[in-house]
């Protein structure tokens, strides 16, 4: 089973990505956080294979929780919702192991994608 966070104040935005995620062949256990803190303490308390962050949270930007994380658990994949262009992407993220970047609203084919990659690493570990 792969427990996934999803860490936005915009649930509505993540509709389709949610449902793809919900009917995967894969064991999916989804949970929301609304801040960084709360994702903070559902990181401090278990130990998701993935968060998916989005870029502006009610507390911090996106970037400044998946940093804090790495003080909690450096193990935690993550994939961060962002506007930034390819290249913008790598340069403000860089050395923070981050997944993917994803769009303001992922849909279905990025699901795919994130577990495709998921996998890849949960799989490398056993």
């Amino acid at each position: 089973m792969y427990k996934i966070v999803i860490v936005t104040s915009r649930q509505d935005d993540f509709g389709e990505f949610r449902r793809a995620l919900e009917t995967t062949e894969r064991n999916i256990a989804l949970q929301w956080a609304s801040s960084g803190s709360d994702a903070l303490t559902i990181a401090s308390e278990t130990t998701p294979e993935l968060l998916v962050v989005d870029e502006t949270l009610e507390d911090m930007d996106g970037l400044t929780l998946i940093r804090k994380l790495l003080g909690v658990n450096a193990m935690i994949n993550t994939a961060l919702i962002s506007r930034l262009s390819s290249s913008e992407f790598h340069e403000a993220t860089e050395g923070l192991g981050i997944l993917s970047n994803l769009p303001v609203v992922p849909g279905k084919t990025d699901a795919n994608a994130i577990l495709t990659i998921l996998s890849g690493i949960v799989k490398s570990k056993l």
